[in-house]
């Protein structure tokens, strides 16, 4: 597409084809007469040039061009030109494809300076743009390897936290060793560079989904938001807590902003779905999940969210199901011993025994952790019937003091056990606090 394009796009390549940086070339532009052509409507001023105009005005300002200084040597040949056009011309597009929207603030620093780790970085991050375990690892991987050789590059922490983020969905790793991680690597990037963006979502989804701190969560978006305001997966990943935390109209709006920077991300599409179902609309959100699967085979967190749909309804066989076909795309140890232990307790003691060992695995994963919610375990002991171990699962979160998100768990026990002089005043004391949304 670049060879055929006699366009040379955006201030930074300008600057790299005239060998100058991007200040003098601007202020060329305005003082000089530069030949620089701005694209009608654009946010944020869009900016292009025609190589053979640049020649021409570069012969007849020969002499001044040269008195000027600049932090590299220009390029002697159109051969050395040309690579440095592309060169920059890499960097602009990687900028576009990372942050996805021309409102968006750029990057810091697009590349690392050195070519080699320069390429490390953008195919880690077009590994983690893929979505399964074999993805994911290899983004960490080589991520990894961009800081070990520049430890400097915030980019690269902010994208190892990513990753990190996105494994225990897609990729092998547990929640509780990658959120750890992605934490203490967005926490870097922002000592390294405090407008690092990415790495305030990062901890904007930690805060809510790991730390369970809505107001803290919030925050964290909001300034990832306003630091780059075409970042699709901050609009996505804050209409994902707003709308857990049962803020349906904010939730939409954040929703809307990310479907028209990324159109048709699968992604989004599968969370739009779920959220039918956290809204009440069980069918709905099942033919929504399947048509996605139908399109979508290996997209792992399809299935995980069917698994919750199938249990909230009763059907944990249908439950086990959706674990077979998850633990055969994620390829985790961890995962493959909790699939092979709820098959072995269906088939000594049934359904009843499936219940149970499904509700355990709940309540033991989040005794584990540092900052345990219980809804998901209440949730599966409240589908189960079971009212008894329903019970012992919320006095402990009460002795706890756990706040809840989680609307589509909550609605439902409250809806099952209404009338209940015991539950339900429980229930109403988890409730988390709304989150601000954004102006």
């Amino acid at each position: 597409m670049l060879r055929n394009d006699p366009r040379i796009n955006g201030w930074k390549v300008i600057a790299a084809y005239l060998g100058r940086d991007r200040a003098t070339v601007i202020r060329w532009a305005n003082e000089r007469g530069l030949p620089v052509h701005r694209v009608p409507g654009g946010v944020r001023g869009t900016v292009y040039a025609i190589p053979a105009e640049l020649d021409l005005w570069a012969q007849s300002h020969a002499d001044g061009a040269a008195a000027e200084p600049s932090p590299a040597a220009p390029p002697r040949s159109q051969t050395r030109r040309l690579l440095a056009v592309a060169a920059a011309a890499f960097a602009a597009l990687l900028a576009i494809s990372v942050w996805a929207w021309p409102g968006a603030a750029p990057p810091r620093d697009v590349l690392p300076a050195d070519r080699a780790v320069a390429a490390l970085y953008v195919a880690a991050r077009d590994n983690a743009s893929r979505r399964d375990k074999r993805g994911i690892d290899s983004a960490m991987a080589g991520f990894q390897t961009v800081i070990e050789r520049d430890p400097g590059f915030a980019p690269a922490h902010a994208g190892l936290a990513d990753a990190f983020l996105l494994s225990p969905e897609y990729g092998s790793l547990t929640y509780d060793s990658a959120y750890g991680r992605a934490k203490a690597v967005a926490q870097q990037a922002l000592k390294l560079d405090p407008g690092q963006a990415e790495a305030h979502r990062a901890l904007g989804y930690l805060a809510y989904w790991w730390e369970h701190d809505p107001a803290a969560a919030g925050k964290a978006f909001r300034q990832a938001i306003a630091l780059a305001p075409g970042d699709g997966r901050a609009h996505f990943w804050y209409g994902a807590i707003l709308i857990d935390n049962g803020e349906y109209a904010a939730a939409r709006r954040e929703f809307d902003a990310a479907r028209l920077i990324d159109p048709g991300s699968v992604p989004i599409e599968m969370h739009l779905a779920y959220a039918k179902w956290r809204e009440g609309d069980t069918q709905g959100g099942i033919r929504a999940i399947q048509d996605i699967i139908a399109r979508n085979p290996r997209f792992a967190l399809a299935y995980q969210h069917l698994a919750i749909i199938y249990a909230g309804e009763g059907n944990f066989a249908g439950y086990l199901a959706m674990v077979r076909k998850n633990d055969a795309l994620r390829g985790s140890p961890q995962y493959s011993a909790y699939r092979t232990a709820l098959e072995t307790a269906l088939r000594r003691g049934g359904d009843a025994a499936l219940k149970a060992a499904v509700i355990d695995a709940a309540v033991n994963d989040e005794d584990n952790r540092p900052f345990p919610d219980h809804s998901l375990a209440a949730f599966l002991a409240s589908s189960a019937g079971d009212r008894a171990r329903l019970l012992t699962i919320l006095e402990l979160a009460e002795r706890n003091r756990e706040r809840w998100g989680g609307v589509g768990f909550t609605t439902r026990m409250a809806a099952k056990w209404r009338g209940d002089a015991v539950i339900v005043p429980l229930l109403k004391r988890r409730r988390a606090p709304q989150i601000e949304p954004a102006n």
